[in-house]
């Protein structure tokens, strides 16, 4: 490239191809159930009602945990469970879905509680607890919007 460009003849340089840009993913992605520190999602199929809660473990091991729940109607362990068995309807495990995540376990909290306050209709039994009043008034007017 020196010594073109001493005789004024511009060169452009192509990176050229190792077999790390060939198999650039090794490994496989990890699917929804796999994923950790999630705030989460279920809804039911019913109605407009979502549960809103986190989990530092897998999330198809929490999503099972709610399913025995639900399935053994112990409506003092589970908001999800009291709802079904109060009203009959029925859950949509297969639409439940991952909001976010985040590692640490204090701002995991804060974002659940500001999710659950945003819901339209959350099933929850609590508002999370952790956002001053001053946010949970932001957080429902822009909910309303």
């Amino acid at each position: 490239k020196r010594i073109l460009n001493s005789h004024n003849v511009k060169v452009a340089q192509k990176p050229f191809q190792t077999l790390g840009h060939i198999f650039a993913k090794p490994k496989d992605p990890v699917t929804k159930e796999q994923r950790t520190d999630a705030i989460y999602s279920i809804p039911c199929n019913d109605c407009d009602n979502e549960y809103i809660g986190q989990t530092k473990r897998q999330f198809g091991t929490r999503l099972k945990e709610h399913q025995k729940a639900v399935f053994l109607c112990k409506k003092e362990n589970s908001a999800l469970s009291e709802h079904t068995c109060l009203t009959n309807h029925t859950i949509g495990w297969d639409n439940s879905k991952i909001i976010t995540t985040n590692r640490r376990y204090h701002q995991r909290l804060c974002l659940e509680a500001w999710q659950i306050n945003s819901a339209h209709a959350p099933l929850n039994r609590d508002d999370g607890g952790l956002l001053p009043d001053a946010y949970l008034h932001l957080v429902r007017k822009k909910a309303a919007n």
